[in-house]
């Protein structure tokens, strides 16, 4: 999963036509902040992607960073924590991804 700064409307809808035509899946829609600003995007991308996406977004000047490095592998971690039955009476407080089981 990556994080993609945006600044400008032009790279707002070169991102958006981008995802659109490759069928990536975003996570958090990049919105239109007040004053004109572009809040960033999370995106997931495939594998067989990955280049060219980062490719495409330093070509319109966007940031792209890692955001979540193995979604697949947290996603199972959290399902394998959810399942566990102990898993309920260990934790007293909020969680986060750090202290997850």
């Amino acid at each position: 999963m990556y994080r993609v700064g945006l600044k400008t409307q032009e790279q707002l809808q070169s991102f958006l036509t981008y995802a659109d035509q490759n069928a990536l899946d975003i996570w958090r829609d990049p919105s239109v902040l007040p004053g004109s600003s572009v809040r960033d995007a999370d995106i997931m991308v495939p594998p067989a992607k990955r280049i060219d996406f980062i490719n495409k977004m330093k070509s319109i000047g966007a940031t792209v960073a890692t955001f979540i490095p193995d979604v697949q592998r947290l996603v199972a971690k959290v399902y394998s924590c959810l399942t566990n039955t102990d898993f309920f009476f260990r934790k007293s407080s909020y969680l986060t991804l750090r202290n997850l089981c």
